[in-house]
């Protein structure tokens, strides 16, 4: 599947994953999730996890020409309408849990464990640059530790809807194998999502995901 994003933030992020630093990182998001299933929504910016400390970060990234947004500190922006969300992700942070830019601003770092460790590379469209992108598997566990955080972002909820509709295309072979082939069709690419998820998950994200399931269940 075509990844849907603009040549001018491709072009952009190869500019990053071509530094002379290196930089470790794994592409999330809604960019990252329309790799895999098709969205069905516009998306103007990308979303990265990046192996920098906090306080490299800014050295990093200003090194590019982009720039801090004035009151949102993990935002970025660069050349050419250039858009980006980036969250540090050190080994000691994900061990935190969440990664603090300042007295107001703190995001949750459950699952980003998962986006590193079955990051999927995948050619970066309008350059010569591969790029890592998190399995579908972490996104779905993103998205509930998203909207666990901030149950207003229904966005999170319709992007899981799309996955758990969308994972397996209608002739996806992997349909008529065991256990998929037990499940009604129209169940199956939920199905398949749980395995997947269940397949990585450790307790932490056992325990969120958990979580998520008996509030829907609790809603309904």
């Amino acid at each position: 599947m075509t990844m849907p994003i603009s040549p001018e933030h491709a072009r952009e992020l190869a500019r990053l994953i071509e530094h002379e630093a290196k930089p470790d990182l794994v592409l999330i998001g809604a960019v990252a999730l329309g790799h895999h299933v098709p969205l069905g929504r516009h998306t103007s910016d990308v979303d990265l996890a990046v192996v920098v400390s906090l306080l490299n970060v800014a050295t990093l990234l200003g090194s590019l020409g982009w720039t801090r947004h004035a009151t949102m500190p993990h935002r970025w922006h660069g050349p050419a309408n250039f858009l980006a969300d980036v969250l540090p992700v050190t080994h000691a942070l994900i061990s935190q849990g969440s990664v603090s830019f300042d007295d107001e601003t703190s995001m949750s770092l459950v699952g980003f464990d998962l986006a590193m460790e079955h990051a999927i590379p995948a050619p970066l469209p309008n350059t010569r640059t591969t790029v890592k992108v998190a399995s579908l598997a972490a996104i779905v566990v993103l998205k509930i530790v998203a909207w666990t955080d901030r149950p207003s972002r229904t966005k999170d909820l319709s992007d899981l809807a799309t996955i758990f509709k969308n994972a397996l295309d209608e002739n996806d072979e992997r349909r008529w194998d065991e256990p998929l082939r037990s499940i009604q069709f129209d169940e199956q690419s939920a199905f398949f999502v749980g395995l997947e998820v269940g397949a990585i998950m450790r307790s932490a994200h056992r325990k969120v995901v958990n979580g998520f399931v008996r509030t829907l269940l609790d809603e309904s």
